[in-house]
C-alpha cells in the first residue's frame, strides 16, 4: 500500500534509483579492487583519496537503502528520518567535492605539462575551486533546512530547499562542463596518455574516453539539471542524491585504473596487448635462468620493504650487480579471479627426477 506522505511515483523513483545505484556501486567495488592490486605503489595521498571515496560511497549506499525503506514503509516524517536524509545529502556533497577536486588537479597537472607558461592556469583552477566551494555550501545549506536545524513550517521549507537544490545542480553542471571542455582539449593535445588502449575493445575505449574526460558525469548532470526544473524537485533531488555520487566515483576510478603503469600498459590491458612478456604471477626458475645467462641469484639480500615490489638481485661476472623489480602486472588481476590450477604436464621435470624414473 502506498504511503500517504510519499506518492507512488516518488516511491517508485526512490526504489529504481537504489537499484541503479547498487549496480554502479558494484562497478565501483570492482575498480577499487583492481586499483588496490595493480597500483599498490601509488602515493599515500592518492591511496587515501581512493579509499576515502570507497568509504563514502559504501556509507552512501547503506543510507540510501535505509531512506528507501523508510519511503516505502513509513507514513510520517520524523526528526530521525530527516536527520538521516540530511546525512545522506552531506555524504553526497563530500563525495562530489572529492571527485571535482581530483579532476581539478588533473587539469592543473596537464596544463603544467602541456602549457607550462600559460597565465590562465592559476585563475582557472582558483575559479573552479570557488565553484566547488559554492556547490558544497549549497549542499550544506539544503541539509540544514532538511534536518530542521532552522525552525520553519513545511510551506516555508519546500521553496527554500527547492531553490537551493536547483542552484546546486546548476553550479555542478557548470563545473562539470568546464572540466569536460578543458580535459577534452588538453587530452586531445596530449594523445600519448591513451595510446596504450589502442588494442582494447571499442566499448572499453569508449567507456574510458568518456570517463577520463568527465563526459559521463556531464551528461548525467545535465539530465538532472533539466529534470529538477521540469519535474518535482524533491523526487529529482532524491534520485540525484542516490545516483550522482556513484557516477562521480566510478568516473574517477576508471580514470585512475586506466593509467599507464611502469610497463606501459593500463589497468584494463588484455593479455594480447603484452606480446610475449612473462606474467608476474608465472613461476620463474631462477636457477635454470642462471645456467642460461651465466649469472647467479643473490640469496643474501634481506626481505623487501612492506608495500613495495619485490626486488631480485643478479650477480654477474660480466658486469655490476643488476636489480630487477618484479611488480604486479595488470593482467595478473584478471588471472587472479580465474582458475589458478597448474597443469602437471606443463612442469619441466628436474634431471634427478628423470633419473629416478
Amino acid at each position: 500500500m502506498s504511503s500517504p506522505l510519499w506518492p507512488t511515483s516518488f516511491q517508485a523513483t526512490a526504489f529504481a534509483s537504489l537499484i541503479i545505484g547498487g549496480v554502479i556501486y558494484g562497478a565501483i567495488a570492482q575498480q577499487i579492487a583492481r586499483y588496490a592490486f595493480v597500483f599498490r605503489n601509488d602515493t599515500n595521498t592518492l591511496k587515501i583519496w581512493v579509499y576515502a571515496l570507497s568509504f563514502l560511497t559504501s556509507a552512501g549506499l547503506v543510507v540510501d537503502a535505509v531512506n528507501t525503506w523508510y519511503y516505502l514503509t513509513s507514513n510520517i516524517s520524523t526528526s530521525t528520518s530527516d536527520a538521516i536524509l540530511a546525512f545522506n545529502g552531506l555524504l553526497l556533497g563530500v563525495t562530489v567535492a572529492l571527485v571535482q577536486i581530483f579532476f581539478t588537479f588533473r587539469i592543473w597537472s596537464a596544463r603544467k605539462k602541456i602549457r607550462p607558461g600559460s597565465p590562465f592556469t592559476v585563475p582557472f583552477v582558483i575559479g573552479l575551486g570557488l565553484c566547488i566551494a559554492a556547490s558544497w555550501g549549497a549542499s550544506i545549506a539544503a541539509n540544514i533546512f532538511i534536518a530542521g536545524v532552522v525552525p520553519s513550517s513545511e510551506f516555508e521549507l519546500k521553496p527554500f530547499t527547492t531553490v537551493i537544490l536547483q542552484f546546486k545542480t546548476a553550479i555542478d553542471a557548470v563545473i562539470d562542463g568546464l572540466v569536460t571542455i578543458f580535459l577534452v582539449t588538453l587530452l586531445r593535445v596530449h594523445r600519448s596518455e591513451s595510446s596504450h588502449l589502442h588494442k582494447e575493445s571499442p566499448l572499453t575505449m569508449l567507456l574510458v574516453f568518456f570517463a577520463t574526460r568527465g563526459l559521463i558525469i556531464l551528461v548525467t548532470q545535465i539530465m538532472f539539471f533539466i529534470l529538477i526544473f521540469a519535474a518535482d524537485p524533491v523526487t529529482v533531488g532524491t534520485a540525484n542524491t542516490t545516483i550522482m555520487p556513484k557516477i562521480y566515483a566510478v568516473s574517477m576510478l576508471l580514470t585512475l585504473t586506466n593509467r599507464k603503469t611502469s610497463r606501459g600498459t593500463s589497468g584494463s590491458a588484455s593479455s594480447g596487448s603484452r606480446g610475449q612478456h612473462a606474467r608476474g604471477s608465472e613461476h620463474v626458475n631462477l636457477r635454470a635462468l642462471s645456467f642460461r645467462t651465466n649469472v647467479q641469484p643473490d640469496t643474501h639480500r634481506g626481505a623487501p620493504g612492506e608495500g613495495s615490489a619485490s626486488p631480485v638481485m643478479f650477480a654477474s661476472s660480466k658486469g655490476p650487480t643488476e636489480e630487477v623489480t618484479m611488480e604486479p602486472d595488470p593482467d595478473d588481476w584478471e588471472n587472479s579471479i580465474g582458475d589458478h590450477r597448474r597443469r602437471t604436464e606443463d612442469k619441466v621435470p628436474l634431471p634427478i627426477a628423470s633419473a629416478i624414473q
